[in-house]
């Protein structure tokens, strides 16, 4: 994924940026970022697992309070 050409680093720090398939681009390209896993839990039920990845992420999950 060309993530320059799609205007990533653009949005990036002012914004909020949703990318379907991220673990196609390599994390490091990605910064502080929080990555949502979606996962099965019956069939119209789903769990959301959130993870910080930096310090500003770390911070806004404790803040939603999405983080132990």
């Amino acid at each position: 994924v060309d993530l320059p050409s799609l205007g990533f680093y653009d949005v990036r720090d002012d914004g909020v940026v949703v990318m379907e398939w991220a673990d196609k681009v390599d994390e490091k390209l990605l910064g502080d970022h929080v990555r949502v896993e979606f996962g099965f839990t019956g069939e119209t039920s789903r769990r959301l697992i959130f993870h910080a990845r930096g310090e500003r992420s770390e911070k806004l999950l404790r803040e939603l309070n999405l983080s132990p």
